[in-house]
């Protein structure tokens, strides 16, 4: 995504999960690593990551912890 976006949520939308940034789509692109896990699913604790949001799947009682990995 472009350089210094800033994420600003996830949600659901069409069955899928999605993210949203604010951006200024004529800064280079970077590379940002977004984990996803399911409730319940182990994290390994020595992963520096940052909390970006929950998201509820309709229809599939799933839900998914949304987190941007820092390092």
């Amino acid at each position: 995504m472009p350089r210094d976006a800033e994420i600003l949520c996830v949600n659901e939308q069409d069955g899928r999960i999605a993210l949203w940034a604010e951006v200024v789509p004529e800064r280079h692109t970077q590379v940002r690593k977004i984990m996803i896990r399911g409730t319940g699913h182990s994290i390994d604790p020595n992963i520096e990551k940052k909390y970006i949001g929950t998201v509820f799947l309709e229809g599939k009682a799933l839900v998914f912890h949304v987190f941007e990995r820092m390092a």
